[in-house]
């Protein structure tokens, strides 16, 4: 009898591993799926950009992936303007950094060189006033050609829900062009959306 029980329990914790691995299994093997339909939407979004220009509203977009043989998964997009931070909070920013440990010799020597190319100074003077003076006539600029696309990509296991999220910023050229012709300048291109990648790849994470 103790013998069985033994075995009865061993068998136990046996079919709860096999379980749980199947499990990991299917889910790895779904976010893969998840990861490669949001890579196409985003080709889709970016070719929508391009057929329809940069709008100064946001824009929700949502649907599946019944065309894709995929009806489990569905999607939500936001595309928005950038907002970026005025040029006062980029300085408190940067007078806060002053209270960072030291840098290392390279990261000095960095700096130095970087500095002599900008041709500014080790106290940062120079690039603080520079920042002050000329990101207010940049930032509409930057603001215009620059949009954000959040999508999210959600598909059901069991009775819990995954959310693959992943983020991209697309720049328009024509856009930078116009506002560039604002402040007296020329040029003209069209509507070219480039991805640029987020810190850390652009990627997405399943939760």
């Amino acid at each position: 009898m103790i013998s069985l029980g033994i075995l009865g329990a061993a068998l136990g914790v046996l079919l709860s591993l096999s379980s749980a691995d199947i499990r990991a299994s299917h889910k790895a093997k779904l976010l893969t799926i998840a990861t490669g339909l949001a890579r196409g939407k985003m080709l889709d979004l970016e070719e929508e950009l391009v057929k329809t220009g940069f709008q100064d509203t946001a824009e929700e977009m949502e649907g599946d992936f019944e065309e894709e043989q995929q009806p489990k998964f569905t999607w939500h997009a936001l595309i928005e303007k950038v907002q970026l931070p005025e040029a006062s909070q980029i300085a408190n920013a940067e007078g806060k950094t002053s209270g960072a440990p030291p840098p290392s010799s390279a990261d000095e020597e960095n700096q130095d060189k970087l500095m002599g190319l900008a041709g500014g100074s080790e106290s940062g003077a120079l690039g603080a006033s520079m920042v002050q003076i000329y990101f207010p006539l940049i930032r509409p600029v930057l603001e215009a050609a620059i949009r954000k696309i959040t999508l999210e990509v959600k598909w059901r296991i069991g009775k819990e829900e995954e959310t693959l999220k992943v983020t991209a910023f697309y720049t328009d050229s024509k856009a930078i062009d116009q506002a560039m012709r604002s402040f007296g300048g020329g040029g003209g291109g069209t509507p070219t959306p480039t991805p640029t990648p987020t810190p850390g790849g652009g990627g997405g994470s399943g939760k």
